[in-house]
């Protein structure tokens, strides 16, 4: 009984999570702290550049927002996908970027509830993974493995304000290994919370 109290409470955190985004993205002026207007999340762009975003790749963004990033992956020839658990923030990016190139679409999904999608050579998660509550990480486990294949590549962004980054590291790894193996985790100054760091995780599958 315990644990499906937890459950629900978990899920009601969600509901408001959701709520707090709708909100947030109904208003074309506000953004969240750390998100830039004007150009992609550098660990993108350097995915790309490096070619660790293999050419031709069909791309998944996990919390795509208003579709910035998506748009620009999809400029550079790659397949995308952009979710975002917000309708607002995805009705901007279909109005601002949906009908200019036939490599780019927008859905509204929840990374937490199944759902058809994939699979996909590259997902990228642009700050999504700490946002969930700690009961529900299972179920966006379930739906990156599901819509991934043997060879999928993962980046996942996160901030670290309130847990170690060796913390963060077990949550993913808990969740995610296997099938999945941590290639790489790079830390950097969160430019916009300074009790707090940045990590990029990267990630591929192996089986």
């Amino acid at each position: 009984m315990a644990s499906i109290i937890s459950y629900f409470a978990e899920r009601h955190k969600r509901f408001r999570q959701r709520r707090y985004w709708e909100k947030l993205w109904s208003h074309p002026e506000k953004k969240p702290i750390w998100f830039d207007l004007e150009s992609p999340r550098s660990p993108i762009i350097e995915a790309v550049n490096s070619g660790w975003i293999p050419s031709g790749a069909r791309v998944l963004e996990i919390g795509c927002g208003r579709g910035l990033s998506a748009d620009w992956l999809a400029a550079q020839g790659f397949d995308v996908v952009g979710i975002d658990i917000s309708q607002h923030a995805i009705d901007d990016a279909r109005a601002k970027y949906g009908s200019q190139r036939e490599n780019l679409r927008f859905e509204v999904v929840d990374i937490t509830v199944p759902a058809e999608l994939g699979p996909f050579d590259v997902m990228i998660d642009s700050g999504c993974f700490h946002c969930i509550p700690l009961q529900l990480h299972c179920y966006y486990g379930a739906n990156v493995i599901q819509w991934s294949r043997p060879g999928t590549r993962l980046l996942i962004m996160s901030h670290t304000e309130g847990i170690s980054p060796e913390e963060r590291q077990r949550q993913l790894e808990t969740v995610l290994v296997p099938p999945f193996e941590v290639l790489k985790a790079a830390q950097a100054a969160h430019p916009a919370r300074p009790l707090s760091s940045r990590w990029t995780f990267q990630l591929v599958r192996k089986r």
